[in-house]
């Protein structure tokens, strides 16, 4: 934490960056892999998703139980990461995307939605079957893993409905994301919540209709959150202040 802490920006290699793999078409390809690049390179953006990552091996440190500390580190590592794509990197780069041909919302989604996957569903993915294989026979990891990813894409599905941005590459209004009353729900309700949700996969993991059914119900819920995506078109470059009146409540 404090190398990460005290390590400054990180700044391109003269040899050439590290090697990612093709994320779709070419516009696609060169968003995520710039998603990618950027949180590694920026210092404020590692340290947005150091915070929540390091609540959650905290709190693994504390319960040690497999199942739950792995889908609450899974839902920390989606929230940090989602939340850290809404601040920006530089602002004066902006207008690079502007003049792109980026084809509205829909590709800003579609890169949020792979470099979470990669970012986050994936790393936390790799842990859990190494933890779960150690204490599971193999087919009951990969029955268990295969809940665990798509309830990790479900969750980004909801967090994505309403998103309109090019991650690292759009204006922030700092005040609006509610930031205690998160952490507090985050620290107070979530443990319990996935309590519940641990026990639902057991139940439905526990034989073959069931999971086959939970697995059916769970894909046809991620298509369906697609759909119910904003329907807006047009990508969200700046982020402009509510012009509702503030009541200051002054008065004794």
């Amino acid at each position: 934490m404090r190398k990460i802490a005290e390590e400054p920006d990180i700044l391109p290699s003269t040899r050439g960056g590290l090697w990612l793999p093709r994320f779709g078409s070419s516009p696609q390809t060169a968003l995520v892999q710039f998603t990618l690049r950027t949180l590694g390179r920026s210092r404020q953006h590692r340290m947005n998703l150091a915070f929540y990552l390091g609540v959650g091996f905290a709190m693994i440190a504390v319960t040690k139980a497999p199942m739950p500390s792995s889908l609450l580190m899974l839902c920390l590592a989606i929230v940090g990461t989602r939340l850290a794509f809404s601040r920006p990197l530089d602002l004066r780069a902006n207008w690079l995307f502007r003049i792109l041909p980026v084809a509205g919302a829909a590709v800003a989604r579609t890169t949020a939605r792979r470099a979470l996957l990669v970012l986050a569903v994936l790393p936390t993915a790799i842990g859990a079957a190494i933890w779960y294989l150690r204490i599971l026979p193999p087919a009951d990891t990969a029955k268990h893993l295969l809940l665990f990813v798509l309830f990790g894409m479900l969750q980004i599905e909801v967090w994505l409905i309403t998103f309109r941005k090019i991650p690292f590459a759009c204006s922030y209004l700092p005040g609006k994301s509610k930031f205690h009353v998160a952490f507090a729900g985050t620290i107070q309700l979530l443990p319990l919540a996935l309590l519940r949700v641990v026990e639902a996969e057991q139940w439905a993991a526990s034989k073959w209709p069931t999971y086959i059914a939970t697995v059916s119900v769970m894909t046809a819920a991620i298509m369906v959150m697609r759909k119910l995506a904003s329907p807006s078109e047009e990508i969200l470059y700046e982020d402009f202040a509510s012009d509702e009146l503030i009541e200051l409540k002054l008065q004794s």
